[in-house]
């Protein structure tokens, strides 16, 4: 039953190197015999999920997934409970379904750099879906890196820097620009946001009184250790938080309104030290070495163990509408320790 329905696209995915060939995303198309993608999946779940532990990412194509719920449905025979918010959120996003949100909303003209989805959180999704209900006119991919492979890209005394003290991450709430705190902490009480920070390891402060503007700090690392393969990944948002990361006009106009010290999003060595530039800029090109870019097709249905495959976007023209789900929450006092 498995391998009647497999059919990878190795000319389209295909990524060579030293090793061999790579695939990512793995590609699964449906047959004519079998379309119901949920049917399937619950009799081989353990199947899709060595595929995710080899792969990262397998995409799902040509099955008749037509609406958020068959989506929704479809992700759930997989990896099981889908997670009903999405707290801490860094981005605008909607609810469509129960469990199912909109995609990043950002300028269409402007490219999401590569990132692990809420990799900041201590406890964060294992599992990401998204749903490609309609494809931009033109561009709009969706970029993925293998994050085991950025590792090993990685000068080792970078690893080493950062893997002893970690990165700081630090953002700071302003009225008009970026997410207000009442909708990251989907709360109105600066009590509820304070005890909420006190059980997440995020240090906190009120610029003014309580309620006004918020500035948090979270120490986090940068290495994760995946459950099923022990594989050490490079796990984290010190290089998409950090302001060299911006777009040049973008960055100008943030340190402009906002200052140098009062950054939206920014990100420091664990120990508050700057990074350097030529650090950031080595981290940067690592991601996009191992960069795999793929167009979507209305319907497609793409899942991503989110601790292996950091994701983006390209810009795009036109209409675009991509859904997301997520899963099966992982703590990073279990991803940070080393295997045994």
């Amino acid at each position: 039953m498995t391998t009647s329905i497999l059919k990878p696209a190795l000319e389209t995915f295909a990524r060579q190197d030293a090793a061999g060939s790579r695939t990512l995303p793995f590609v699964v198309e449906a047959t004519a015999g079998m379309r119901d993608l949920r049917a399937w999946a619950l009799g081989c779940r353990e199947y899709i999920h060595g595929l995710l532990t080899r792969h990262g990412a397998v995409l799902f194509r040509g099955f008749d997934l037509e609406h958020a719920i068959a989506f929704r449905d479809a992700m759930s025979a997989i990896v099981g409970d889908l997670l009903e918010d999405y707290v801490e959120r860094s981005s605008p996003r909607s609810t469509v379904e129960p469990s199912v949100f909109t995609s990043t909303t950002y300028p269409s003209d402007r490219k999401i750099f590569l990132h692990n989805e809420q990799s900041y959180n201590l406890h964060f999704p294992r599992f990401l879906g998204f749903f490609c209900v309609q494809a931009a006119q033109s561009g709009g991919q969706t970029q993925l890196a293998d994050s085991r492979r950025v590792y090993a890209r990685l000068d080792p005394h970078v690893i080493d820097r950062l893997g002893k003290v970690g990165y700081l991450y630090v953002r700071n709430f302003h009225k008009h620009m970026g997410i207000p705190w009442q909708q990251v902490f989907r709360t109105e009480s600066p009590a509820v946001v304070e005890a909420y920070c006190k059980a997440r390891d995020i240090q906190f402060e009120w610029i003014g009184q309580p309620g006004t503007r918020l500035r948090t700090s979270q120490l986090r690392p940068v290495i994760a250790h995946h459950p099923a393969s022990n594989s050490p990944a490079w796990f984290n948002h010190a290089t998409f938080f950090h302001v060299s990361s911006l777009d040049p006009d973008l960055r100008r106009l943030v340190e402009l309104r906002c200052g140098a010290d009062a950054l939206p999003n920014a990100t420091y060595y664990g120990d508050g030290v700057p990074i350097e530039d030529e650090v950031m800029a080595h981290l940067r090109e690592a991601y996009l070495a191992e960069e795999v870019v793929f167009d979507w097709a209305a319907g497609d249905f793409l899942l991503i163990d989110n601790m292996l495959v950091s994701h983006g976007r390209m810009p795009f023209t036109g209409a675009r509408r991509v859904l997301v789900s997520m899963a099966s929450l992982h703590s990073w006092h279990s991803a940070a320790a080393m295997p045994a």
